[in-house]
């Protein structure tokens, strides 16, 4: 099979690199460089999946299978927003959670876990409420683990 991703040819493969991506964006956790390329390939790892996988739960296609994704794990529809809105600039789809990314200041150093208000890339919703992108990420890492362990 020919590949556009060079050495990446596999789910399994995505993954090792969304991995790496995850290690580099914990040493610089405010680097929106380093988030980006996390969540690309968190999202992503849904298109590889689809086309790869005898398990994936939906036989209308990719584009439900997504939105099934979308609609059962928010920490996924975050990623799908994030990827899909730095590609886009807007986002049309009315179900879109994600209104805004930032960075938040935090009086504290990020010697300090996330108790204390430290600097951490924020993930705020169409509802106002707001999550901590490395949280999410990190479902969505751990997601993927489960799903490529189960076969």
């Amino acid at each position: 099979m020919a590949s556009h991703s060079f050495a990446i040819r596999t789910a399994a493969d995505l993954l090792t690199k969304l991995e790496a991506d995850f290690q580099i964006f914990l040493a610089d956790p405010l680097s929106s460089s380093k988030a980006l390329n996390c969540v690309f390939s968190a999202w992503h790892m849904s298109d590889w999946w689809y086309e790869e996988s005898s398990h994936t739960p939906t036989e209308q296609g990719k584009k439900e299978y997504q939105r099934k994704l979308r609609s059962e794990h928010d920490f996924l529809r975050f990623m799908s927003d994030i990827a899909n809105g730095s590609k886009h600039i807007r986002l049309s789809d009315p179900n879109v959670q994600v209104k805004d990314t930032s960075v938040h200041q935090g009086d504290f150093n990020n010697d300090f876990s996330l108790d204390f208000d430290v600097p951490y890339l924020k993930i705020t919703l169409e509802d106002r409420s707001e999550r901590i992108f490395a949280k999410e990420l990190e479902n969505a890492l751990n997601h993927w683990r489960a799903v490529l362990r189960s076969v």
